[in-house]
């Protein structure tokens, strides 16, 4: 019997043959959704096939330690595949036919030869080929002989081809026509080039999820063997659904019961009428669809409604996954959720991936709490599987999950097929991830029978790019947000824009005071962290000459704030409001998404559109029979006029939403009709959207200045690299697949960010800097993970220049690779001291 896996404690075997049986067993169900059932199960077959090498059992049985990872057994299984694609009939195939056996003979290999070390690039930027370098490695016909003779499986082998290339044809089809629904109007050439590009970069999405599901088989029947348990059987989730749609139907009807009187307001008439819609939808085919719905319309638990109703109706439903981008409103939707659903006594319905929640775990764990251990562990476990029915977690998860290096974020995305997915606040899609975010969801939407669903109260043109989104024939799943608009006249807008008047720090302080005291709270939000600090000082400054009495609860919420930081200062404010008393808040941007709160005047620094209608949404949340107002102004922070005509192609995202806001308020401000007389309508908005995709058409497929290339053509055919390409290669074959996947997949970062996390002595932050200082920790790697990870709540993000410039304020600890800041430099109100206005003012 050849071994796959030796427990040398307790002298246990699992044979080869048995493992690669689990593994394609497990491959037919994870490929389901794609409908490459077949090309899964031969992959899964392959995958150890090295693993008959006498050295390789060798090294298992007298637990050669120093030999682990140091014997090739990834490179047989495609060694063996390539002997029986490309045989002597291979060359006399139709061009057509060997294409496809090109095709799948590249998927099906890439997948085996990275199971262990990750995927590999097709082409490198050198123009030479690591996928044939790792294919080409010592083969040995033994081995193969050897691997057949233990399976008995070769006769399968060659029906599971001839069944797998039928499966590639098919879904080639599918792709194609994917690709031809493509509807943004560009030039004949331009246009044809998009859709050769997004066909091959959804092949190398299709790659990806193969390789996301031969690791997950892999790596569960591994873990199954050495922890003595059965493959856990793949659930029917049926009775699940209809039981979490029983409860939250429940919880609506007490909702109603509850406020009777309140059931005829216009606000819970537009709710009943929007949770209606997503009832109607649940009852839609997969697709991409889109939800516009007013602040206060009940979108958390309407978009629930859809997702449970696409489950009762649609039995194949693994999942319903949110993805939402800001922790804030995370933590919100996640207990709204819970709560609604009474998921306490069925914590393994929902999986909640994100860091607060990772934190309060890791906290709990301490090295006497076994239990808490265990529980982190098979935590960390089901945030690498996503295997839970409901799924609540961030963007850069979902991001990282699609097109990360790291395997660990690779291996839950073949969970995503069979699914219904609800992103909130689509419109903060970083600009240079849109064009592979739109690729994403088109494959999973045409390929993998997901059903997407878009929320967001100013909803981004996606579909004005090069690569668009695909939307369904009928994408609005409520089609009444502009009535709405009309009938909840919340805010009036006051525009006091004008390019030859930008507002002073002083000027924007006294306005945010005088309307404060005006109207009892008010909130500024300026551009950037020195703006509002500035407002925020000279606020103080003034408020030195009033009587601390008559003084409003002063705040500053900035990203010189660690989260539970601001997390606190948000609360404060909450239940000073709550409690009638006297608020004003200056901020950045980061309050003006998910937050839950509400002023009864805004000021905003003009910004993009999207940010001014966010903004509104800060005003007058709960419709009060007095209007809130939103004062837009120019601000002194930048000269965006100047800005756009000096720097031209590098000027700034924040310009560049600069100068669409002026386009669209100068033509507001000389024909307001053409906008229903509503600057924040959706005829403006769209405007605005459009010029802005117009600017940064060549910014939206990930450009990696610095090298030349887009990471979107990296995931595609690496055109950038084709005359490398051609002087380097050495082939016979013609590869279809030329992606450099490992290349892009370190270039790829979801929120491109330059800076060092640096821990900060407030609260918990100060314990464990004071612990770092002692030198009581222990630097192993489970204790460096747990420190890095109870970090995150107390750190703050610094540009590495300026962490070198005031490196005296800053300790350094080399074996944790973590900065910490010193004690005295970090304030109570305004959080990171600015060092260089501290020696200014000195």
């Amino acid at each position: 019997m050849l071994l796959a896996h030796w427990d040398g404690k307790e002298h246990r075997a699992q044979s080869l043959k048995d493992h690669s049986e689990n593994v394609a067993r497990i491959m037919e169900e994870n490929c389901f959704s794609l409908g490459l059932t077949s090309t899964g199960r031969l992959i899964g077959l392959l995958h150890d096939a090295g693993k008959a090498n006498p050295v390789f059992q060798q090294y298992m049985l007298e637990n050669q330690t120093e030999k682990k990872g140091k014997i090739n057994h990834s490179a047989a299984g495609a060694q063996i595949l390539r002997k029986l694609f490309f045989g002597t009939e291979f060359w006399t195939m139709p061009k057509k036919q060997q294409q496809f056996r090109t095709l799948l003979f590249q998927l099906c290999s890439i997948a085996i030869l990275g199971h262990h070390r990750g995927l590999m690039d097709i082409y490198d930027p050198n123009g030479n080929s690591p996928f044939e370098r790792m294919l080409n490695a010592e083969e040995n016909q033994s081995v193969h002989d050897s691997f057949f003779n233990e399976l008995n499986c070769k006769e399968e082998i060659n029906q599971l081809i001839e069944k797998a290339q039928n499966e590639i044809i098919q879904l080639n089809t599918r792709i194609n026509i994917l690709v031809k629904g493509h509807s943004f109007e560009i030039n004949n050439d331009k246009l044809k080039k998009a859709k050769l590009e997004e066909g091959m970069f959804t092949y190398g999405l299709i790659e990806r999820f193969l390789f996301s599901s031969l690791i997950d088989s892999d790596r569960l029947d591994t873990a199954c063997f050495l922890d003595k348990k059965n493959i856990p059987v793949e659930e029917n989730r049926i009775e699940i659904w209809a039981e979490l749609q029983e409860r939250l139907n429940k919880e609506l009807l007490g909702l109603e019961k509850l406020n009777p009187s309140q059931a005829s307001s216009t606000l819970n008439q537009i709710r009943k009428r929007v949770s209606k819609s997503c009832l109607n939808a649940g009852n839609w085919p997969s697709g991409i669809y889109r939800l516009q719905s007013i602040t206060g319309s009940g979108k958390t638990l309407a978009s629930l409604r859809l997702a449970l109703q696409h489950a009762c109706n649609f039995p194949e439903t693994k999942h319903i996954i949110y993805v939402i981008p800001f922790l804030s409103i995370l933590l919100q939707n996640s207990q709204t959720i819970k709560e609604t659903l009474h998921l306490e006594e069925h914590s393994d319905w929902i999986l909640e991936h994100y860091s607060d929640f990772e934190n309060e775990l890791i906290n709990a764990s301490t090295d006497d709490n076994l239990q808490k251990q265990e529980e982190l562990q098979e935590y960390e476990l089901r945030t690498e599987r996503w295997d839970s029915p409901i799924i609540i977690t961030s963007l850069v998860h979902f991001m990282d999950t699609f097109f990360s290096a790291r395997k660990k974020d690779v291996r839950r995305l073949h969970q995503l097929g069979n699914s219904v997915i609800i992103f909130d606040e689509i419109q903060s899609i970083p600009d240079n991830c849109i064009g592979m975010f739109n690729s994403a969801l088109n494959m999973l939407e045409h390929l993998a029978n997901v059903k997407v669903v878009l929320c967001s109260a100013t909803p981004p043109l996606l579909e004005k790019i090069k690569h668009p989104l695909q939307w369904s024939q009928c994408k609005d799943i409520d089609t009444n947000y502009s009535k709405d608009m009309k009938k909840i006249h919340r805010v009036f807008v006051t525009d006091k824009t004008d390019v030859q008047n930008c507002f002073s720090v002083e000027k924007i302080a006294e306005l945010a005071y005088e309307k404060q005291q005006e109207r009892s709270n008010a909130l500024t939000i300026m551009n950037t962290v020195s703006g509002a600090t500035r407002v925020f000082e000279c606020l103080k400054k003034k408020f030195e000459q009033i009587p601390e009495m008559n003084r409003p609860l002063l705040i500053l919420l900035t990203t010189n704030l660690c989260p539970d930081h601001k997390k606190r200062r948000i609360q404060q404010m909450i239940n000073a409001l709550k409690e009638n008393i006297p608020v004003l808040c200056v901020s950045t941007s980061l309050i003006e998404a998910g937050v839950d709160i509400s002023f009864d005047v805004v000021l905003r620094a003009c910004s993009g559109l999207d940010s001014l209608i966010q903004a509104a949404g800060r005003c007058n949340r709960h419709d009060h029979k007095k209007l809130g107002e939103l004062i837009v102004f120019y601000s002194y922070e930048i000269d965006f006029m100047h800005e756009s005509i000096t720097k031209n192609t590098t000027i700034s995202q924040l310009t560049r939403k600069l100068i669409c806001s002026h386009c669209v308020l100068d033509k507001f401000k000389k024909a307001p009709e053409d906008f229903e007389n509503n600057i924040l309508s959706n005829k403006a908005l769209e405007m605005y959207y459009s010029r802005y995709y117009e600017m940064i058409q060549d910014r939206v497929d990930y450009p990696v200045t610095s090298q030349g290339f887009t990471l979107y053509d990296l995931n595609s055919f690496c055109s950038c690299w084709c005359t490398e390409i051609s002087k380097a290669k050495k082939s016979d074959v013609n590869w279809m697949m030329h992606q450099a996947f490992e290349t892009a997949g370190r270039y790829f970062k979801v929120i491109e960010d330059y800076s060092i996390g640096v821990l900060v002595p407030y609260e918990k932050g100060r314990e464990l800097i004071e612990e770092l200082n002692s030198g009581n920790i222990k630097f192993q790697p489970d204790n460096l993970r747990k420190l890095k990870r109870q970090a995150q709540n107390y750190s703050v993000n610094l540009n590495e220049s300026y962490i070198r410039k005031h490196k005296q304020n800053f300790s350094y600890f080399e074996a944790a690779d973590l900065y910490c800041l010193k004690e005295g430099c970090y304030d109570e109100e305004k959080g990171v001291t600015d060092f260089e206005a501290q020696s200014w003012i000195i």
